[in-house]
This record gives structure tokens, C-alpha cells and sequence, in this order.
């Protein structure tokens, strides 16, 4: 950084690399629309190409708006990892891209197209300009530092969930319609239909193409809704649990078979249920942001979690409820009402999608015995998840205060209440059988997190024994693939896109 001020500075090379750099990118997304009227039978390799591009593309300039969001407003959060200040990035910077494009959506198609690439041109042309702040805090390597200092367990690891996630890709419906697919993925109509329009705008280029419309609507409900539900699940168990156990929670989560069949079936279904870890991880990153301004971040994301299952609302009013009377308890009224203020935009238009769209709130007959009986079916469908009866009963005793527990288990009081609070009311919304609102996917991410839990307890009172430890973790990693059926994905990967 220094070197830039002398006069022989590289600066000058290092800005033009940049310029480029960014300009090519641009220019490759805006041929799009020119590659796809030339060819006009696209094979299925080059198509899952094409859709890997242009959402690369497409998380890339999230990222870049949710910086810029941050930078204007002088929003400075303290993250718990590198790979959250990312994901924290991203979501702000997509749920900013969604208001922006539901606003392009009520303009006539025509004005539409302008509208869109004038955007992007103009996007693409202020982050092209080079500047020295860009060309260093910019890179790739700034935001991922943490992958620098993982061993090599953790890096296998990390593989191994990056192949799982790549040959678990679904087929591709067979809908000829966006809108067709929009009902089968979304039947009960719980998702709002600002995210279906907000699909629609980002995939403008394609519409001519109605039947690779569709396709690309579902390769972004499997990369997008997967990839940001792993990268969340992981951000969220980093604040329980070490980097190491947190990587394996991951594993468990992708390499499980159900978890497969039901991405099979039906991607829908992760929206609806995933939106649920995803305020929770939202309201543990404001409580330990250290700043008011992060009201704003709260804000948008109650409105997302809105829009992926207006069902979510009793749960977000406990969150945040939650959230200024227990976490922010020892904060003055000064703070509390700074943090509502940068949070009354996003309320604002959770309140308008709430009284604009219908919702229906039902609750059946009870079942008690309805929860239990969920929990103990995908407690059999995988043997790693046996060890989460251990972890329930470990977590028992800590929250009940044993000195054995409290001393071995360093979990931060309040963000572990506020997982049991979410556990406890989703077996009490399962047992009135308030369905949509919780599904048995919540298990798919609460059943790994118990596993955890007497791990990092073995872990820590084994802290001496690093070799040991690294035994026992290989053993844990084999249980892991035992039943993940890897081969079959594979197999079923190579028949829907390389030989077809």
C-alpha cells in the first residue's frame, strides 16, 4: 500500500488490470442474449455452464451493492468470521437487488429492458472505475482470509461438501412455463410473489426462452437457496461450536440422502423451512454487531423471511421480541431506539406485503405426539444422527446450569437460550399442526447441531490429546460418508447433464 505514494509505483498497471478485469466480466454477461439467439438448441452442459456464469455473476454484484450499502450508510459490523461478513453481504446485497427489480416489474416490458441494462451499464461502469481503495480492499483473498488458516481435516473437508454440493444438483423440471414451475415448488402459495417478479426481472435476458427460463429459475432456487442455506448454517454454528465442527455440521447436512430426495422432489420446501435458521442467525449477528446501524440489516431481513413464507410472521415478532428484551436488556433506551429507527424501512414494507397478500393462519387438532414421532423418523435415516439423542441430554444439563456442562461447554447464554426457545416452538407449532409454518425440514438442520454438541464437549476435554482428537474426528468424517450414497449422485449427475 505504501509502495503506491513512490513514483515507481505499479499502480498505474494494477488499475488497468482492474479495469479490464471487470469490464470483460460485464461484457460477458451483457452477450448473453446474443449467445442464446445463435444457438438456439443449448446442450445441457453448455446450459449448466451458462447458469453457473451468470449466477456467479449475479452473487458477485450482490455482494459488491451490499459493500456499497454498507459504505454509504457507515454501517460497521463486527463479524464472528470472514465467511459471515460474505454472507452477510449477500443476502443485504440481494434482498436491495429484489426491492429494486419489484420496482422495474410494474414497467411495461419495454421500458423494463432499458431500465435493466441502463442498470447494470451503470453499475458495472462505477465498479469498473479503478481506485486504490478498490484494488485493495476488493480482492478475493480480503473477504476469504479464514480459508487460509484451515488444516488440512478442515480443507478435505471443505472438498468433500463442495463435490457433494455440485453432484447433488436436481434434474430439470420439465415445465415449459416459469409460472408453471412457480406452482410446483410453491403450492400452498406461501412464497410472496415479490420474490417470484424478482426472478423474472434477474433472468429478463432469457424470457423469450420460456422452457430455459424455467430451467434457470430452477438451477437458482437449488444454488442459491442451498449454497447461502450451507454457507448460513455454517456462520451459525460458528458461534457454538470450533471451525472444525462447524465444517462437519455442513458435511452432514449436504451428504445426507433426505436431504437429497427432498432437494429432488421439491426446492420449494427449503425456501419455506430455511428462511427459519436464517432469522435466527440474523438476530444473533445484530445482538453481537456492537452497532445500532444494524437495525437496518434486521429490517430486511424480517422482510425476506417474510417473502419466503408469510406464515413466518408469528415467528419473527417472537425474534424480535426476543431480541429487545433479552439480548439487548442491558442496552439504554437511546440504542433500542436507534436500532428501531434504521429497522422502520424494512418494517415498513413487511407491513405492506403482510396487508397486500393473503395469509392464512391455521391451527388443526393437536398432536403431541406429531413432533416426536417426525424427529425419531429422520433420527433413523442416518447413523451420525444418533448421537443427537446425546447432545439433547447434554444440552439439557447445561441449560439447567451443571458445573460439569457450563465449565466444558463454552456456549454464550443468551444466543444458546435463543436456540432452545426456536426448538422448543417448533415442536410446539408442530404439535397444533400449524402447517405451512414449520416443516419436518427443520429437523434436517437441528439434528446436526445436537450431533455436535457432545463432540465439542469430547474435543474440549481432550484439548491435550491432538492427535487423538484427530482420530476421532477422522472416524466421525467416515460415519459421515457411510450412507450419503455419493456414488448414486454421481451416477444420476453424469445421466441428467454430461450425457444427455
Amino acid at each position: 500500500m505504501q509502495n503506491t505514494l513512490e513514483k515507481k509505483s505499479t499502480i498505474l498497471l494494477s488499475k488497468s488490470r482492474f479495469f479490464l478485469f471487470r469490464i470483460v466480466i460485464y461484457l460477458l454477461f451483457m452477450l448473453i442474449p446474443m449467445y442464446i439467439e445463435k444457438f438456439e438448441i443449448i446442450s445441457q452442459t453448455n446450459l449448466l455452464g451458462l447458469s453457473l456464469f451468470y449466477i456467479t455473476f449475479s452473487v458477485m454484484q450482490w455482494f459488491l451493492i451490499g459493500k456499497e450499502f454498507d459504505y454509504r450508510f457507515k454501517i460497521f459490523i463486527r463479524f464472528n468470521s470472514s465467511i459471515e461478513r460474505v454472507v452477510y453481504r449477500i443476502y443485504l446485497g440481494m434482498i436491495l437487488c429484489m426491492l429494486i427489480f419489484n420496482v422495474l416489474y410494474i414497467l411495461p416490458l419495454s421500458m423494463m429492458k432499458n431500465f435493466f441494462w441502463g442498470f447494470w451499464i451503470i453499475f458495472g461502469l462505477f465498479h469498473s472505475w479503478p481506485t486504490r481503495g478498490k484494488i485493495i480492499t476488493e480482492s478475493v483473498s480480503t473477504h476469504l482470509y479464514e480459508y487460509k488458516f484451515l488444516d488440512k481435516f478442515e480443507k478435505t473437508i471443505v472438498v468433500m461438501t463442495f463435490l457433494f454440493f455440485i453432484f447433488s444438483i436436481p434434474a430439470y423440471s420439465n415445465f415449459q412455463n416459469p409460472f408453471t414451475l412457480r406452482l410446483n415448488y410453491d403450492p400452498s402459495e406461501l412464497i410472496s410473489s415479490m420474490y417470484w417478479n424478482f426472478l423474472y426481472v434477474n433472468y429478463l435476458p432469457f424470457n423469450k426462452h420460456p422452457e430455459l427460463l424455467g430451467r434457470l429459475w430452477n438451477f437458482h432456487l437449488y444454488t442459491i437457496n442451498v449454497g447461502l442455506f450451507l454457507a448460513v448454517y455454517y456462520v451459525f454454528l460458528r458461534y457454538y461450536f470450533s471451525r472444525r465442527l462447524a465444517l462437519l455440521g455442513v458435511l452432514v447436512i449436504i451428504s445426507s440422502w433426505p436431504f437429497f430426495k427432498m432437494m429432488e422432489f421439491n426446492l420449494g420446501i427449503l425456501l419455506h423451512s430455511g428462511s427459519y435458521l436464517l432469522l435466527i442467525w440474523s438476530l444473533i449477528l445484530v445482538y453481537k454487531s456492537s452497532t445500532y446501524r444494524a437495525g437496518a440489516f434486521l429490517g430486511l431481513m424480517n422482510l425476506y423471511v417474510v417473502i419466503s413464507n408469510r406464515e413466518f410472521l408469528p415467528i419473527v415478532v417472537i425474534g424480535n421480541l426476543y431480541l429487545y428484551y433479552v439480548f439487548l436488556n442491558k442496552k439504554n433506551i437511546w440504542y433500542k431506539k436507534k436500532l428501531l429507527k434504521y429497522c422502520l424501512t424494512g418494517m415498513f414494507l413487511l407491513v405492506t406485503v403482510i396487508l397486500t397478500e393473503h395469509s392464512n393462519y391455521s391451527i388443526s387438532s393437536s398432536n403431541l405426539l406429531g413432533p416426536f414421532s417426525i424427529f425419531f423418523k429422520y433420527l433413523n435415516t442416518k447413523a451420525f444422527y444418533k448421537i443427537s439423542i446425546l447432545g439433547i441430554f447434554f444440552m439439557f444439563f447445561y441449560f439447567f446450569k451443571n458445573k460439569k456442562f457450563v465449565n466444558t461447554l463454552f456456549f454464550e447464554k443468551d444466543i444458546t437460550y435463543l436456540f432452545i426457545l426456536f426448538f422448543l416452538l417448533t415442536f410446539l407449532f408442530q404439535s397444533f399442526n400449524m402447517i405451512p409454518l414449520l416443516n419436518p425440514f427443520s429437523y434436517m438442520w437441528i439434528l446436526p447441531f445436537f450431533c455436535l454438541v457432545p463432540l465439542e464437549y469430547l474435543f474440549n476435554k481432550m484439548k491435550a490429546f491432538r492427535s487423538n482428537i484427530n482420530l476421532i474426528y477422522m472416524f466421525y468424517i467416515l460415519t459421515v460418508l457411510l450412507d450419503s450414497h455419493f456414488e448414486v449422485r454421481v451416477k444420476l449427475f453424469f445421466r441428467n447433464f454430461i450425457l444427455q
